[in-house]
């Protein structure tokens, strides 16, 4: 593994990997002893329907019409000759054939997102949603406070996500985003935000989470990219 970030155990007790910096996923059998785990399946860029996506940050299985499906979360970004280019996407796959998956959709549909670091599809009072930490997504150079965002979109299943907005805070605002859930238990977003991306960045931003109220949504008629 390589900068691997993410990991589910899943109920045939295999264990999915988003092995991010090899930009691959993997099914692993858990050793029982100190040994190493043995591969069982790889989606990778070699598999045909793989597109220009990089660095998965996570990965979530979950059941659409009763079939298996992967949710992936990619950072990708890129040094441009000015400036970054981010090019995240959230793409989902079919893996009712683990032998021959298939790629359904990438959000957005063109453009990219900026650092996404994690996207799960959850169940809310707004109904199904894509809520996604956007780590970069409100980066503004005019607006200093502002940085990242709380990406919201509806879930649409095999059909791609209708996006709704990116929710941001008034002054402090968010720093880099890692992380949003909703907690049922106490009704609220669950937001966990760095503050800076890295540690050795000359960054004031302080890292914190947040308990925030779910906004109002409607669609807002714009793509969700970056």
């Amino acid at each position: 593994l390589y900068g691997a970030h993410n990991s589910w155990l899943l109920e045939n007790q295999s264990l999915l990997v988003a092995d991010t910096s090899n930009s691959r996923i993997l099914w692993l059998t858990p050793p029982s002893t100190a040994e190493t785990a043995t591969v069982q399946h790889i989606l990778s860029p070699s598999h045909p329907q793989w597109g220009p996506e990089r660095y998965p940050n996570q990965v979530q299985q979950l059941d659409i019409n009763d079939e298996p499906h992967l949710l992936i979360t990619f950072k990708a970004r890129t040094l441009g000759a000015t400036d970054i280019i981010d090019e995240g996407l959230i793409v989902l796959w079919n893996i009712a054939d683990i032998e021959h998956p298939q790629r359904l959709w990438a959000f957005p549909e063109e453009g990219g997102l900026a650092a996404v670091h994690q996207g799960w599809v959850e169940d809310t009072p707004a109904g199904k949603l894509l809520i996604y930490a956007h780590s970069a997504g409100a980066k503004d150079a005019l607006q200093p406070h502002l940085y990242g965002s709380i990406g919201f979109a509806q879930f649409n299943g095999s059909e791609r996500p209708t996006y709704l907005a990116d929710g941001v805070l008034p002054s402090p605002g968010l720093g880099f985003t890692r992380e949003v859930e909703w907690d049922g238990e106490n009704h609220a977003l669950m937001v966990v935000d760095s503050g800076c991306e890295n540690a050795q960045d000359d960054c004031s931003r302080i890292g914190k989470v947040l308990l925030i109220d779910l906004p109002q949504l409607s669609s807002s008629g714009k793509t969700g990219a970056f």
